[in-house]
């Protein structure tokens, strides 16, 4: 279990700093904009977060499956990775 919680919540945490920093310097330059940000803010939340799911999916080909802990732990390390 802990080899797929860190496998998929790192992941999901490099996708969210990734574009975090890429984004701050497309606004720093003025290539993106409110509405363009937002945007592309909802897009990186649902493609780190699919992580979350892909985690669970692999986790449920081994017994016994337990949802709650594999999913709270990967969205927990996804958060956690992302903030400054």
């Amino acid at each position: 279990m802990k080899r797929i919680v860190l496998t998929f919540g790192l992941i999901s945490g490099a996708i969210v700093a990734g574009m975090m920093w890429l984004m701050l310097g497309l606004f720093a330059s003025g290539t993106l904009d409110f509405d363009n940000g937002e945007v592309f803010g909802y897009a990186t939340m649902i493609v780190a977060l699919s992580m979350v799911f892909f985690g669970i999916k692999s986790y449920l080909e081994l017994p016994p499956p337990i949802l709650r802990q594999e999913g709270s732990f990967c969205a927990i390390l996804c958060v956690l990775s992302s903030i400054k």
